[in-house]
């Protein structure tokens, strides 16, 4: 629905930064992947999911071969998701099950597309959703790798005593339970 007098933009911020921007009413709505932000101030909605897998560049694979099992992608080095002053100890936000499967951490960021290029750039593999790798499988920039099947739930944020325009909620409420990445597969059809 286009709004001509309002501003659009898309950001990416960690859960503080978020948190943050909506109470000060810095942006209107957000969307992240936990519902754990303890913050009375905000309303929480699951809509959705998220599919992901471990990516890797061919040339940070030995030989440039895709390893056979998932216990030869944990000898790869990978970029994890942590965020300045995160406590190591829990679990990773990517949602990879380092609890019972360590992997070779050999870096961490906090931004999405900082994993992204770790991954094409060949540094590192990475737990990575469908729905943002699909080109650069396509253009066989990288290779999906093996793994447990990986996931994550999306959340809707805003702040409870902000009223949204009605088509905000409308649009929550048409993508409550969507596979975002079978959403994206069917559009580029």
């Amino acid at each position: 629905i286009e709004q001509p007098a309002v501003a659009k933009g898309v950001n990416e911020l960690g859960p503080r930064e978020m948190a943050d921007a909506l109470k000060k009413g810095q942006i209107d709505f957000a969307f992240y992947y936990h519902a754990e932000i303890p913050d009375p101030a905000l309303e929480v909605r699951r809509i959705g999911s998220l599919r992901s897998h471990i990516y890797a560049a061919r040339s940070l694979l030995p030989s440039g071969r895709r390893p056979r099992s998932f216990a030869e992608t944990l000898k790869l080095p990978f970029v994890a998701p942590r965020y300045f002053g995160a406590d190591p100890s829990q679990p990773s936000l990517d949602g990879f099950p380092d609890q019972n499967s360590p992997r070779r951490i050999q870096y961490e960021g906090e931004f999405l597309e900082t994993h992204r290029r770790f991954v094409i750039d060949g540094l590192a593999a990475a737990v990575l959703p469908d729905l943002v790798m699909r080109g650069a499988l396509r253009r066989r920039e990288v290779v999906r790798l093996p793994g447990p099947p990986l996931g994550r739930e999306i959340y809707f944020f805003k702040r409870r005593s902000r009223p949204l325009p009605k088509a905000v909620d409308l649009f929550i409420e048409l993508n409550k339970g969507t596979d975002f990445a079978e959403l994206a597969r069917q559009k580029s059809k």
